[in-house]
């Protein structure tokens, strides 16, 4: 017996967050390859995390401009 006492209201709305981060994750498929691709092919530690910084920044703009984010976000 676990002691986590969620709502439903607190499941729901966590499977509305999951749901929502699938299908951004979906969304960027090709995206996410091009940085793979990307990733392996650099060598220096500093150009990796450049590299991931610039794609999380552009996750992060498109999630906070994204109507379905904002919708959920309260």
């Amino acid at each position: 017996m676990n002691n986590f006492n969620f709502s439903d209201q607190d499941l729901c709305k966590q499977h509305l967050i999951n749901y929502h981060v699938k299908l951004f994750l979906d969304s960027k498929e090709n995206v996410l390859q091009k940085l793979i691709d990307k990733f392996s092919h650099l060598s220096v530690a500093e150009e990796k995390m450049h590299l991931i910084e610039l794609f999380l920044e552009d996750c992060c703009r498109e999630i906070t401009s994204d109507i379905n984010w904002k919708s959920n976000s309260n």
